[in-house]
């Protein structure tokens, strides 16, 4: 076998100019794909955030409310005492 052909110095200084701007066009790929994966988390932190905000939320409202059911069927089961013992009273004074 003989030797390889000779590269000119044109020809291995353009090639060593393609090798670098491949080699840039990589790093700033990478440095791209890593800004986007940083955004996509902080997004999804964000989203994650809000969903457990909203579901507290959503809990106390639904506690709240309770709270009022429950006060209001009190309120009634008085209000029906009372009408009662009334009722009896007036049947009492008649009697």
């Amino acid at each position: 076998p003989g030797d390889p052909p000779a590269i000119s110095p044109a020809a291995a200084q353009r090639f060593a100019q393609d090798l670098g701007s491949i080699a840039k066009t990589r790093a700033t790929t990478s440095g791209n794909l890593a800004t986007g994966a940083q955004r996509i988390a902080g997004q999804l932190a964000l989203g994650d955030q809000n969903i457990v905000g909203n579901l507290a939320l959503n809990k106390a409202q639904g506690e709240r409310d309770l709270s009022r059911i429950k006060a209001n069927t009190d309120a009634t089961k008085e209000l029906r005492a009372n009408a009662v013992n009334i009722a009896l009273t007036g049947q009492r004074a008649f009697a």
